[in-house]
């Protein structure tokens, strides 16, 4: 009976995927017991046609949550309210879309580098280079009062501590600096 209604392959697998409890389907299809629904559920063209439902729906709310997480990161007051460890949260999972290139190796090093020098001073940066288990040799140590790197700064010597939201703040206050001579003007 499945083949013989056009469409019935379709509605059967639109109400299954939208969570339609089996009671209520039977209602809704032209058949009266359970075993013929589960057979129903059980049919290959079923089974791929809420697959197909199901993507076309995780992707439309998957488009969504993009569109409204870019409109958030777009405006500098709402990206300067979000904690970094937010901001490090949604790079960490978008850069999970991206296959990883050959040659990467280079601009890791690199990264890391950075991380280690923003370190020394920072104990932020320090914490995530331990949490990220970037340094398996513990030559980065860090507190709440100095953050230091055990290799090149004396503990005598250690570096004050940096305040990660009023760097933050200044990093984007950058973005606000309007040229010289232009009243404000933008180009």
């Amino acid at each position: 009976m499945l083949d013989r209604q056009e469409g019935l392959i379709e509605f059967v697998a639109e109400l299954y995927a939208s969570g339609m409890k089996q009671k209520d389907m039977i209602e809704e299809l032209p058949i009266s017991d359970r075993n013929t629904l589960s057979k129903w559920l059980k049919d290959e063209r079923v089974t791929l046609k809420v697959e197909d439902i199901l993507r076309e729906k995780s992707l439309r709310i998957r488009r969504k949550v993009d569109a409204e997480l870019e409109a958030r990161v777009s405006d500098n007051n709402r990206l300067r309210q979000m904690p970094p460890e937010t901001l490090l949260k949604i790079r960490a999972e978008l850069s999970k879309d991206f296959p990883a290139r050959e040659g990467t190796d280079a601009e890791h090093v690199r990264i890391v580098e950075a991380l280690y020098l923003k370190a020394a001073s920072n104990p932020a940066a320090a914490e995530l280079i331990r949490e990220l288990n970037l340094d398996p040799e513990g030559t980065i140590t860090a507190t709440g009062e100095e953050v230091t790197d055990a290799e090149v700064v004396e503990p005598d010597d250690a570096l004050p501590a940096i305040d990660v939201d009023a760097s933050l703040a200044a990093a984007f206050a950058e973005d606000d600096i309007e040229p010289e001579g232009t009243g404000g003007v933008e180009f």
